[in-house]
């Protein structure tokens, strides 16, 4: 079978053609539709999953005198002593072993959080195909609209890195925690709130489209079925994060 005209691929052997993956994202954004469709034909991923997990680095190094300010601080000590039951002098061996391999475990959480995070939405809209639509699709079709779907992730990872350059303590308000403090709404609820931001209801949006060129449903029932499924994650996010 001939491959479709507007399918994406390399130039030729041993060569990629970043142009067509940075087209491919664009469309995503501004035509997700008719972009979802394409990449039902030819499912690719490691471009997005490149994509973020470079952001999540870029970040994570900009964000390291935060983290080192974090664990030298008196406060985050005695709460370190306190849960592991250690004295004073092995919390401090240990702080000091969590600040010298802190870059370190940035390149090995990078890759696997992405990864893995991507892996366990698309088992779960796997899941959702199957027993909500009746249809059994292959993992790999999922995992790759669900890998370029997420793309939009980066984007805030990457618009914070410059306002983290100039001021540690700027970074980009995208979710309502910034107006409805928790003396406002309560703890518990505005860590609820926290997660829900602009990029992340965008996200919603992007799943839901391509779960619908997938499995050939409504549009109607996918935006329910991974808005609830978001949801859900959610509030057990709050739950267990935090006190």
């Amino acid at each position: 079978m001939n491959e479709p005209k507007n399918s994406l691929r390399d130039s030729g052997p041993g060569t990629v053609d970043f142009k067509r993956y940075i087209l491919r994202m664009i469309g995503i954004i501004l035509a997700p539709r008719r972009s979802f469709t394409r990449l039902n034909v030819n499912p690719d991923y490691w471009f997005p999953i490149l994509f973020v997990v470079i952001a999540f680095i870029g970040l994570r190094l900009i964000m390291l005198p935060e983290v080192y300010e974090h664990y030298s601080s008196a406060e985050f000590h005695d709460w370190y002593m306190e849960v592991r039951g250690i004295s004073d002098e092995a919390a401090r061996k240990d702080i000091s072993q969590m600040i010298s391999s802190a870059p370190f475990m940035i390149f090995l959480e990078a890759p696997f959080t992405v990864l893995a995070g991507t892996a366990g939405i698309a088992l779960l809209l796997l899941m959702i195909g199957r027993f909500g639509y009746k249809r059994k699709m292959p993992f790999k079709s999922v995992f790759s609209m669900v890998a370029w779907a997420s793309i939009i992730s980066g984007f805030p990872m990457l618009l914070n890195i410059p306002l983290k350059l100039v001021n540690h303590q700027w970074f980009l308000p995208t979710n309502l925690s910034l107006i409805l403090t928790p003396e406002l709404v309560g703890g518990y609820f505005n860590r609820f709130i926290a997660i829900v931001d602009i990029f992340l209801i965008w996200q919603v949006w992007l799943l839901s489209v391509g779960l619908s060129v997938i499995y050939e449903v409504s549009i109607q029932r996918t935006v329910s079925a991974v808005g609830t499924m978001f949801v859900f994650l959610g509030v057990l996010n709050a739950l267990f994060t935090g006190s």
